[in-house]
């Protein structure tokens, strides 16, 4: 009988955070190390907790959004990893998809979905709505992974840094 590996676990804010941490550590030895809870937490619970010295935290580990980053720069916030970016993850994927070429291969546009069809109805750029959009989640891939994968590829320092943290972590 094979022995369960207790996996560490790390807490983050939401789901959006759980399903980029996730794809971002997809394809490298954390995924066996780790597993990647989602929260019902602001930023600020999870920074309570992390600096909490309540016996319950002291084994909690963190990803936070990255926008959190940039506002706690003056002190290291423990056991945590932080998103790539300095913005929230809805932000940041809005920011890389926006600046896409209108002839990048990541626009389908015998299906229709290009540019101007993904931010149409974002004049407004607000990037949860965006984000979880029901016409652009559909070219985004079963858990964006189309999206994601495609961030990865043009954001390797930035993935390999967030490995980095999580290692350091769990070392």
């Amino acid at each position: 009988m094979s022995k369960k590996i207790e996996k560490i676990q790390f807490i983050c804010e939401d789901e959006v955070a759980e399903v980029w941490s996730k794809s971002l550590i997809n394809g490298t030895d954390l995924k066996q190390k780790i597993e990647i809870i989602k929260g019902p937490f602001p930023d600020g619970t999870l920074i309570e907790m992390a600096n909490s010295k309540h016996p319950i935290f002291k084994t909690t580990n963190f990803i936070l959004d990255g926008d959190a980053k940039e506002n706690h720069k003056k002190r290291k916030i423990p056991r945590t990893a932080f998103l790539p970016g300095i913005r929230y993850p809805e932000k940041v994927l809005f920011d890389f998809v926006f600046k896409l070429d209108d002839n990048d291969s990541f626009w389908d546009n015998e299906s229709n979905f290009t540019h101007q069809t993904c931010f149409g109805n974002f004049a407004d750029k607000n990037h949860k709505k965006w984000f979880k959009d029901e016409s652009n989640q559909r070219y985004f891939g079963r858990g964006c992974t189309k999206l994601f994968s495609r961030w990865k590829k043009d954001n390797k320092l930035e993935v390999d840094k967030f490995i980095e943290e999580i290692n350091e972590i769990i070392k």
